[in-house]
């Protein structure tokens, strides 16, 4: 692979190792990696041994190694560790800690999973709900939710409007 850059070097790979290099040959920049893709923001995200972590424009690494990484959205990344699963933003910043076995980008909302139930984040990463449900849906920038098998709805700000008695 080998690519002309904005900045005007070219980006090639060599076997486990990346190299930024002028039109004179100089190598401004290497970073090891067995893959390499770039973020919408300039950052990127390499894989090697140790597993996926996203990196800067300098190739400093942001944040940890993770197991397994996937864009959800523009600006998110779904990631894995100890297999448990989290979200991190294209910047490196943690806004789910990989403490879940499921994950749902939802358009206002993000849901989690985790052996206690279901709870509810905002899409900043905030927690708007303590409680765990068993089942979620979100409808109209509300979420509604099931606890023992009566439903009820929460607000955006996490406030219940109608308690799981219905």
């Amino acid at each position: 692979n080998i690519v002309r850059q904005q900045d005007g070097t070219w980006l090639a790979q060599k076997p486990n190792i990346w190299q930024w290099i002028t039109d004179k040959y100089q190598v401004q920049r290497s970073i090891q990696a067995d893959t390499l893709f770039f973020l919408p923001n300039g950052n990127a995200v390499l894989s090697n041994r140790q597993g996926f972590v996203v990196v800067d424009k300098e190739s400093k690494h942001i944040g940890q190694h993770y197991s397994q990484l996937a864009v959800c959205s523009a600006g998110e990344l779904l990631v894995a560790s100890k297999q448990k699963i989290g979200i991190v933003t294209i910047e490196g910043r943690e806004l789910i800690t990989c403490l879940y076995d499921t994950v749902q980008v939802k358009e206002q909302y993000i849901f989690t999973k985790s052996p206690q139930g279901w709870q509810v984040f905002s899409r900043s990463g905030k927690m708007t709900s303590a409680r765990y449900y068993d089942r979620l849906k979100e409808s109209e920038g509300y979420v509604y939710v099931q606890k023992n098998g009566y439903w009820g709805v929460i607000d955006p700000s996490g406030r219940e409007v109608l308690a799981c008695v219905y």
